[in-house]
């Protein structure tokens, strides 16, 4: 399978708000998910892993707009579990 296609399969699940991209179906824990070749993913970390490049070991990907089921790449970054929580208990987590 050829990456064209993954991505299309990837986008084929996701719909446009105003300023997300909003994955369709969520799980129990509130995230999408993704499947390639037998291997799941937590949708926002495919996208930004196909998008922005490998995500650093031991590190969690924030939603910027604070919305999990987003999965516009220019929303996610990587954190550190510290900054994580900091983040969440900031006021600015879900």
């Amino acid at each position: 399978m050829s990456f064209s296609v993954i991505e299309k399969r990837f986008i084929k699940n996701t719909k446009k708000s105003k300023d997300c991209i909003i994955w369709k179906n969520k799980t129990s824990n509130g995230y999408g998910r993704f499947s390639v070749n037998g291997f799941r993913f937590l949708a926002h970390r495919f996208s930004y892993m196909i998008y922005n490049g490998s995500i650093e070991p031991n590190k969690f990907i924030h939603h910027k707009c604070n919305n999990k089921m987003c999965v516009n790449p220019e929303h996610l970054q990587q954190v550190t579990p510290k900054e994580n929580t900091k983040i969440y208990y900031n006021g600015n987590g879900w």
